[in-house]
């Protein structure tokens, strides 16, 4: 993966009833897209993606990658509260056809660092950050 340009960790929106809106994202995706976003970030670990349900997070991901139709990179973020969940997560990422997953391991109490690390599906990690 080649970390080039604007890449935002995007928000997940919710409808009135509490529901992800996922004709309002596929809409702020084309718009960030349009507007010169390389890629964009969904299920961001420090908002609502670790808090989403399993099938909730997955509808995002396929919502994002339509939206994008291949014009910009989605980086998948996987946050979960157990690692089963991460590595399902990670595994059925892989099916939406995202490109590339961030793996995101927040250690509480050590520091307060956060552990970036991008891979691809072909195993071998292409970034890394620890602030």
């Amino acid at each position: 993966m080649n970390w080039h340009g604007v890449m935002p960790a995007i928000t997940t929106c919710f409808d009135a009833n509490l529901q992800v809106d996922h004709a309002f994202m596929a809409k702020h995706c084309r718009w960030l897209i349009d507007a010169g976003c390389t890629g964009i970030v969904p299920l961001g670990s420090l908002g609502e993606g670790a808090t989403l349900l399993f099938e909730e997070k997955i509808k995002v991901l396929r919502t994002c990658v339509t939206a994008a139709s291949g014009r910009a990179t989605v980086v998948a973020s996987i946050s979960a509260l157990s690692t089963p969940e991460a590595v399902a997560l990670a595994k059925a990422a892989a099916s939406t056809d995202s490109a590339h997953l961030r793996e995101c391991r927040q250690w509480p109490g050590f520091g307060g660092g956060v552990d970036f690390r991008a891979f691809d599906f072909g195993g071998g990690c292409t970034g890394e950050s620890g602030s």
